[in-house]
């Protein structure tokens, strides 16, 4: 059976500035196999590290399609983020923003993923309970 599923998750978007930093494709992904009848869980975020007093998300898009009879997880991700202008940034890296999924029904066998059109690695459903992250080439 020919399954396709996609996700598309949309964030804020706010007019952008001189300051701002455009990343497309540009992105850390982990999936998390919960192990029940197909449930994968995961995150996405942009690479870098980027201080939350410094850094605004202006906008987040990240969308996940999967073909279960090619095999293929394909994944982008559009993170445009903003300076704040504040004087003193703290030392955290969490001011990029995160995108969150659930996926339920996932076929047990291994996915390619690929972040744009970069094939990243593989991702190995038949595994039960597994973490597994990519991050897209430089």
């Amino acid at each position: 059976m020919l399954r396709i599923l996609f996700l598309a998750i949309a964030g804020i978007v706010i007019a952008g500035s001189a300051q701002s930093q455009r990343l497309i494709n540009k992105a850390a992904i982990c999936f998390d196999n919960k192990g029940a009848r197909g449930l994968i869980a995961g995150n996405v975020m942009p690479i870098g590290c980027f201080s939350s007093s410094c850094t605004r998300v202006t906008e987040r898009q990240v969308s996940i399609g999967v073909n279960s009879a090619t095999g293929i997880i394909r994944v982008t991700t559009r993170f445009v983020l903003t300076r704040t202008g504040a004087k003193i940034c703290t030392a955290d890296c969490s001011g990029g923003g995160r995108s969150t999924f659930d996926y339920r029904f996932f076929p047990p066998r291994i996915y390619k993923v690929l972040i744009g059109d970069k094939e990243v690695g593989e991702l190995d459903l038949r595994l039960a309970k597994v973490r597994t992250c990519f991050r897209s080439p430089r």
